[in-house]
């Protein structure tokens, strides 16, 4: 389905040529201050879990209303020790994916502690797939079915060793190939692509205790998103094409109706870059942390953010110089954790620094998948 940008701007938030507000290029001017994130989106703008990106500092960090410090200025090199000095660490225990040559390996980290290796796969294992869900119990993983290039869907008990098909033939691949993802709200809920339809791809959602399947649900885009409504369902918020060309982040409520956000039209007008993808988005669904720029071609789908917005006003919350390493995880209370490539920071929602930690050298090349408590 491809919408139409002049209906889906008439409401509240949405702008047309004749009514655009005057604050829309300085509400995301500070995206404009980090002119080598701008500059540098002819690389690679998907996290390669071999790729361990460049060397971030905390003075990489530019907010919604002051510029960052330079890079190794006296004054932020003693505001970034003083910084780090007083952060805490960060509990809970983090989850990683090793998808190598000889199949594929889940390893977690609880810091204070060694790097523990769960389970390792074998090669028919389609790891790159793989996801933990949120409370650390399970790992859901792709298998190649007994058509190909059909794949069934698999989830593994961690706590008890086991394994069960959750879903067989499922038809995933090409542009919209896309990952398991859990009920964001800790149900036992994983939804996932089970085949192509007539105007994108179809997705159900799969209860793994119960058993029981949702009504298809079919979305012409990419990079869905699950968000809690409250009332026992969730919305779907993805990347879509609109009708002038303009990528924009879209919401899909379970009824079928679907709306614009604005999101892609203002990055655009601002930065004269398009949207690229969809990395996460909050619980709460007032934050996204997206990527701008032209395809590089996708080696996973492990996306790596580089903008945190604020949904509502198109303001930047923050953006850290080059971008996050791997994706931004959205906790239900309105933190976030952000990757870097030598240590994992937690924020606040207004972007501020709660906590960090250093990864261990071991974990620094492979893709982080989700953090528990």
């Amino acid at each position: 389905m491809v919408v139409d940008r002049t209906e889906m701007r008439t409401g509240e938030n949405m702008n047309t040529e004749e009514n655009k507000p005057k604050g829309l290029r300085r509400a995301l001017w500070p995206v404009l201050a980090v002119v080598a994130l701008v500059a540098g989106y002819g690389a690679v703008l998907y996290a390669d879990p071999n790729d361990s990106g460049k060397t971030d500092t905390a003075d990489d960090w530019s907010g919604p209303n002051e510029p960052a410090a330079s890079v190794g200025s006296p004054e932020a090199s003693a505001e970034s020790v003083a910084a780090k000095e007083e952060l805490a660490t960060i509990e809970g225990t983090f989850f990683y994916i090793d998808s190598g040559s000889e199949g594929g390996e889940l390893w977690s980290w609880t810091p204070g502690r060694q790097p523990e290796s769960r389970y390792k796969s074998a090669k028919s294992k389609l790891f790159v797939d793989a996801t933990v869900s949120p409370d650390g119990r399970h790992l859901a993983f792709l298998v190649p079915g007994s058509e190909y290039p059909k794949v069934d869907l698999v989830v593994r008990d961690l706590t008890k060793n086991t394994e069960r098909t959750i879903a067989k033939g499922l038809g995933q691949g090409g542009e919209y190939t896309m990952d398991a993802h859990w009920a964001p709200d800790g149900r036992p809920m994983i939804l996932t692509q089970t085949r192509f339809g007539t105007a994108g791809i179809v997705l159900r959602w799969f209860n793994i205790e119960t058993g029981d399947k949702s009504q298809e649900i079919e979305m012409h885009g990419s990079f869905p998103r699950p968000v809690p409504r409250g009332d026992d369902g969730y919305d779907l918020y993805y990347l879509d094409l609109l009708a002038d060309g303009v990528r924009d982040i879209m919401k899909r409520e379970p009824g079928g109706r679907v709306t614009a956000t604005g999101l892609g039209p203002a990055v655009e007008d601002a930065l004269g870059q398009p949207l690229l993808g969809l990395g996460a988005m909050s619980q709460g669904a007032d934050q996204a942390c997206v990527t701008v720029g032209s395809p590089s071609g996708i080696r996973t789908r492990v996306l790596n953010c580089k903008i945190v917005l604020d949904v509502a006003t198109k303001m930047v919350v923050y953006s850290p110089d080059g971008g996050f390493k791997g994706p931004v995880l959205f906790l239900d209370d309105g933190r976030t954790i952000g990757r870097f490539s030598t240590f994992v920071s937690m924020r606040a929602a207004d972007g501020s620094e709660l906590a960090r930690v250093d990864e261990p050298a071991l974990l620094r090349n492979l893709a982080l998948l989700t953090h528990t408590t």
